[in-house]
């Protein structure tokens, strides 16, 4: 019996492991001071791309409950060597009409991850500087914790 409540635990740890996604190729984080995401920020993330193939882009975003907006506004855009491959306006809706917060909580953190491109072609060698500048009416968005990016292998 004694060896039993030590093995299930292991057990428990091992399959939570196993069911983690390992096929993310990049994921960073910006954060932000207390004052939020100051309009003029612009957020550059430059991954390395070790294998050619199409990959989902993700934007990912954490605010706490100071942050006064259903939703935020992004520009986003990708250059390559040979020039922007893409500019979009991106809106993340980060809650409900009633204030209820969209993604996954832990006390008054909640983070939310947003496509942004699926199937999208990344070539090995080839330098990407992905840029992500806020786009609502407020000089610094209080509340906004961290923005990031992610990309993963498409299936």
């Amino acid at each position: 019996m004694l060896c039993l409540r030590k093995i299930l635990p292991l057990l428990a740890l091992l399959f939570i492991c196993a069911s983690c996604h390992f096929d993310q190729t990049f994921t960073e984080f910006r954060d932000f001071s207390e004052k939020g995401w100051n309009r003029y920020d612009t957020l550059t993330f430059s991954p390395e791309i070790k294998e050619t193939g199409k990959y989902n882009l993700f934007v990912d975003t954490r605010n706490n409950n100071q942050y006064n907006y259903q939703n935020v506004w992004m520009f986003i855009s990708c250059k390559q060597d040979s020039g922007v491959l893409f500019s979009d306006t991106l809106e993340v809706k980060l809650a409900d009409k009633l204030g209820n917060w969209f993604g996954s909580g832990w006390g008054s953190l909640y983070e939310l991850t947003t496509p942004v491109k699926n199937s999208f072609t990344l070539n090995q060698g080839k330098h990407y500087t992905f840029r992500i500048v806020q786009g609502m009416r407020d000089y610094d968005l209080k509340g906004m914790e961290s923005v990031g990016f992610h990309i993963e292998k498409a299936q």
